[in-house]
């Protein structure tokens, strides 16, 4: 969304992000309703429920996949987007799953 806005593609920024929270959610229900969730359950619960983490990684590569064969494609062609670092995000991932870990 960040790099969309950046290049002067507001609207199909804000799409991206909406297309991302809604597959959040419904990844989730679809997620819920094969394992058989109760509508009550814990979310701490479910993260120390290892079928349900194998589920959730799987719908995030999905979806990831999506985001990057699809939208990243159709707004970045290859011959016109000069590429940046990724060990920025990917340090700052790096410690927000390590202070995630830390705070439970």
């Amino acid at each position: 969304m960040i790099n969309l806005r950046s290049i002067g593609f507001k609207r199909q920024g804000t799409g991206v992000l909406l297309f991302a929270v809604i597959y959040q959610f419904v990844s989730t229900a679809v997620i819920a309703s094969v394992m058989k969730l109760p509508p009550n359950v814990n979310s701490m619960a479910l993260f120390q429920n290892k079928q349900f983490l194998i589920y959730s990684l799987v719908a995030q590569i999905i979806g990831g996949g999506i985001l990057a064969e699809y939208f990243y494609k159709k707004y970045f062609p290859a011959e016109h987007y000069k590429h940046k670092s990724v060990w920025r995000p990917l340090a700052v991932m790096f410690i927000i799953t390590l202070a995630i870990s830390f705070l439970r």
